[in-house]
């Protein structure tokens, strides 16, 4: 009989780029542990049961505003080895797994309690009256407007317009008018 495992527990702080600048809100934390078990039934025949268990919290992409506040999984595996000395198979392999997978999303415990909502709203704001508020900002008179989006690797596009959105007036009033309809309680039953 063979065992094998191992466990792992990590707590990452910020991250810090190549230019050793820290980049905010990338932290997280999280626990790996895996246990196989391999038993060697007769000569030419095992079996191997293996099992991995992952959970990871407070999971933040400081590039997109949605972060993990928790994921869990569960991934397990038996498997049936058989070896045959004579006939046209040599190896018989069986394996059978079961997942199981939990994965919650979220985006407003941090990016809305660190986003800086004025009178206008900024990018990383993701309530829907807060997105209403960047939305009617695009775009604008460059007085009120946010300030414009700014990365190395920005599409040419937001690149060639100031790195601004490009849009007109009719379709700014279109898109608040369908984001209206996602938070509307009619609708969405809060």
């Amino acid at each position: 009989m063979v065992v094998d495992g191992c466990i792992s527990n990590r707590k990452a702080e910020n991250y810090s780029n190549g230019n050793n600048n820290e980049l905010n809100h990338s932290q997280y934390k999280k626990l790996n542990t895996s246990l196989g078990v391999a038993y060697k039934t007769s000569d030419l025949s095992s079996v191997r049961v293996d099992a991995i268990f992952d959970r990871a919290k407070d999971v933040v992409f400081p590039a997109l505003p949605i972060e993990t506040s928790l994921s869990r999984a569960l991934i397990t595996s038996v498997a049936y080895k058989q070896f045959f000395k004579k006939g046209i198979i040599k190896i018989w392999d069986t394996k059978v797994y079961f997942n199981a997978i939990e994965h919650y999303m979220d985006d407003t415990v941090t990016l809305v309690s660190t986003a800086n909502i004025t009178n206008n709203a900024t990018p990383s704001a993701h309530t829907a009256t807060e997105m209403m508020k960047f939305v009617e900002n695009i775009g604008g008179n460059r007085d009120s407007d946010v300030t414009g989006f700014s990365a190395d690797n920005l599409d040419p596009i937001l690149k060639e317009n100031n790195n601004r959105i490009a849009i007109t007036e009719e379709e700014k009033s279109n898109l608040i008018l369908f984001m209206k309809t996602l938070s509307h309680t009619d609708f969405n039953g809060q």
